[in-house]
């Protein structure tokens, strides 16, 4: 005996409006269809098919299931709904959380608005929209995050696959606070906000951390060193995902650019703390250096024509260093 695969249509609220077939010659059956009042009374009587096949369903508005006893009251898990008056036929289970309104009140008067999906408490369903997409979203960078990390890593492979003795792998700590102008947008922490930045000034950085060669660190005040970098940078983060690029040219009064330096990085965790991978591309006047680095990451920007950042992160990377004259 073949199987029937019976498909329903809902609409933005969930609610059932049709449930359909497939017939014969690319045809499709229409085995019921429904029109609701506001509060979910079903106006249209169901349609048959083509073929008088009635299919039985009782899933309709809000996708809930309808009770023939004692009065098609709609299962919605904590509590039964009756869609003729509008009302549930038990006390909200938080009707602490909305003491202006009847406990017996179906989505606070405002059935196009919003929804009830489990009987115990208003949903909005842009709401769950928005939720909806920053999964998707969510999903989307913690693969971008994997695809990141392989292509820098595939990077740095073919940089290096000639010149092995070049590569140095170690354990790191690494911050830096930057102090910068322009034309800024920025108010962001690791995984959360935005940060825009395009011809940014530096006007001060320091920077320093512990690696396989012991402490480093540095610190640039454009006025006293005569040096500035201007940069383009943009990053994105909602809940725990980071994913930024940047471009930055180092000019030295007397010399013009002496060094460049692109990066990508993409991170997934918690806000404020988050696990990738960033791969780093300089080029100054006497050699090319590529960077992978993968560990935890953590940061945040804030101001608007002037931007404070400050970033730190910890792990493991790999690090080839190229003289222009090889």
């Amino acid at each position: 005996m073949q199987p029937s695969f019976y498909y329903h249509l809902k609409d933005h609220l969930g609610n059932v409006r049709a449930v359909v077939s497939a017939g014969t010659n690319n045809n499709t059956l229409v085995h019921q269809s429904n029109e609701y009042y506001p509060f979910g009374m079903v106006l249209t009587k169901n349609a048959t098919s083509s073929q008088g096949i009635v299919v039985p369903n009782k899933y309709k508005y809000n996708g809930k299931e309808e009770q023939e006893m004692p009065g098609k009251w709609l299962d919605y898990g904590a509590r039964f709904y009756d869609p003729q008056i509008g009302r549930w036929h038990s006390v909200d289970p938080l009707a602490e959380k909305y003491r202006k309104w009847s406990p017996y009140n179906y989505c606070v008067d405002n059935p196009i608005r919003f929804i009830d999906p489990d009987g115990m408490g208003v949903g909005n369903p842009l709401e769950d929209l928005v939720d909806y997409v920053a999964k998707k979203v969510n999903n989307f960078l913690s693969n971008l995050v994997e695809k990141t990390a392989i292509a820098a890593a595939t990077a740095v492979k073919e940089n290096v696959k000639e010149v092995a003795n070049n590569i140095e792998g170690s354990f790191y700590i690494e911050g830096d606070v930057k102090i910068s102008a322009g034309l800024n947008k920025s108010a962001k922490i690791q995984g959360l906000g935005v940060d825009v930045g395009v011809a940014t000034a530096e006007m001060a950085s320091a920077k320093g951390g512990i690696d396989k060669s012991g402490l480093t660190g540095e610190a640039n005040i454009v006025g006293k060193s005569k040096e500035g970098t201007f940069e383009h940078n943009a990053s994105f983060g909602y809940e725990g995902a980071d994913v930024s690029v940047s471009h930055s040219n180092t000019l030295k009064e007397g010399k013009g650019v002496v060094k460049t330096e692109s990066s990508v990085s993409a991170s997934y965790g918690i806000p404020g703390l988050g696990a990738g991978a960033e791969y780093n591309k300089e080029s100054s006047t006497a050699s090319n250096k590529s960077t992978l680095k993968t560990g935890l990451f953590t940061g945040f920007a804030v101001g608007t024509g002037w931007r404070l950042s400050v970033n730190a992160s910890a792990g493991y990377k790999i690090t080839y260093q190229k003289k222009k004259d090889e």
